[in-house]
């Protein structure tokens, strides 16, 4: 019985070639690791073979970073045909205000001969981040009012005082108003309008 289980074992792990692992960590400018990160593993094809395969780029694994900014991608090989690169993605967890995402990491010839890469991924400041983390701290902090509004939509692109000292941030879809303590008194959260058509229910 172990004798049939230790042959099926090597024949499985003969039998998938194409496989490989790569371990990685994406930390920030100051050295400190990134949790929560969605990280992949692409083949980017060029000329023949991309026209061969219908599509420049095809996704062969994914995964997230743990608290120490970690991660591990168990890819299968089989239907790469270009160059393999490690990328963040900017999904609904990556920090679009704080940080911007870096250049990709090429990794072909270590995951081709060995079947393992290590991929070091930095992620540097956003541009305008500190010019934003001033504000930021101008306006108590991001736990206040303000805070949290600039630390969500950013720097506002349009700002106007009334003659009753009231501030207004405008933004693209939304509107806030002050009174002359700095406290909010109105919000106007307004709905994007989609391209040709009429504003999307904000319900």
């Amino acid at each position: 019985m172990l004798t049939t289980l230790a042959l099926a074992t090597a024949l499985s792990v003969a039998g998938a070639p194409d496989s490989a692992t790569i371990d990685g960590q994406v930390f920030d400018a100051e050295g400190r690791p990134l949790a929560g990160v969605s990280v992949v593993l692409v083949d980017r094809a060029a000329g023949l073979a991309a026209l061969a395969r219908g599509e420049q780029e095809i996704e062969l694994g994914r995964a997230r970073t743990d608290r120490l900014g970690f991660f591990r991608i168990e890819a299968d090989l089989s239907e790469s045909v270009g160059r393999l690169l490690v990328r963040c993605v900017a999904d609904r967890h990556w920090d679009v205000r704080r940080y911007e995402l870096p250049v990709d990491v090429d990794i072909t010839t270590p995951l081709r001969e060995r079947r393992h890469a290590i991929a070091t991924l930095l992620v540097r400041d956003a541009p305008g981040w500190r010019e934003l983390r001033r504000a930021i701290v101008r306006a108590g902090g991001a736990r206040t009012e303000r805070g949290r509004i600039l630390r969500t939509h950013g720097l506002p692109p349009e700002t106007v005082t009334s003659l009753d000292g009231r501030s207004v941030w405008i933004y693209p879809s939304a509107r806030y108003v002050f009174d002359p303590a700095g406290r909010l008194v109105e919000a106007d959260r307004r709905p994007k309008v989609a391209a040709g058509g009429p504003p999307r229910d904000a319900s």
